[in-house]
């Protein structure tokens, strides 16, 4: 269990997290999550967990009006509650799109708060612009094993990795699980272009179709211009599992 102190409001304990913050202070959580650290490069930010309605929970709270949340043409809405975010099954996916269009340098960072990781093959978010699997920017599970892309494709970590909540983070070549560095060489990008972001499945070369759907909960994402630390990565992972 960790504990995560919050100026002027006690401790706040984060069941199944067993890492994350330890000494990283917490400021004006709910309001900035996305700024913990000292960061100033969000694009975009989701809180879908604690959010005042399903509505709401699209909404881009770093730029409101920018990059909001909408449901992929011919998708139904995602499950949602104030206590679980949304609660994506086989029934009913999580399947959004953000407008976001990853820049190809690996100069982006992105963190994702989710909960009861269930599916084998379950993609958080994702785009692929190069055939067959290049010019990636996606967080997936497959076949237990965790795969991350900013550029080519990387391995790493296990499910085993995983805890009850998980904080997933991306930062240029580098990937984290609950704050801990688990790669920092995921190869570079290739000629050729890339394509928005889904949440819930990958875009695969903008054909508007869906792959890889991702079953279990979501708390919160954010994306980022700039390549994060790993203290910002802990700092912003925390803040947003607290919400």
């Amino acid at each position: 269990m960790t504990m995560i102190q919050r100026p002027a409001s006690g401790i706040v304990n984060i069941p199944g997290m067993g890492m994350i913050a330890r000494s990283v202070p917490i400021e004006n959580v709910a309001a900035n999550w996305w700024q913990q650290g000292g960061v100033n490069s969000c694009i975009a930010a989701y809180r879908v967990r604690g959010a005042a309605s399903l509505a709401d929970s699209y909404i881009n709270k770093a730029n409101p009006g920018t990059h909001d949340l909408a449901v992929i043409a011919g998708k139904t809405a995602p499950v949602w509650s104030a206590a679980n975010g949304w609660e994506s099954s086989w029934a009913n996916q999580t399947l959004l799109q953000t407008g976001l269009i990853p820049a190809t340098n690996q100069s982006w960072s992105a963190i994702a708060v989710v909960k009861s990781i269930t599916a084998d093959q379950s993609t958080v978010f994702g785009e692929y612009g190069v055939y067959p699997m290049h010019n990636v920017f996606a967080m997936k599970i497959n076949h237990g094993q965790v795969d991350w892309g900013n550029g080519e494709s990387l391995t790493a970590g296990t499910v085993a990795d995983l805890a009850a909540i998980n904080v997933l983070a991306l930062a240029g070549p580098n990937a984290y699980i609950n704050g801990e560095l688990v790669a920092s060489s995921i190869g570079a990008y290739r000629a050729g272009s890339t394509f928005q972001i889904f949440i819930g499945a990958n875009n695969p070369y903008n054909w508007g179709s869906v792959d890889g759907a991702f079953i279990g909960h979501y708390r919160a994402l954010a994306f980022f211009n700039t390549v994060l630390t790993q203290a910002q990565v802990q700092a912003i992972g925390a803040a947003a599992a607290a919400l």
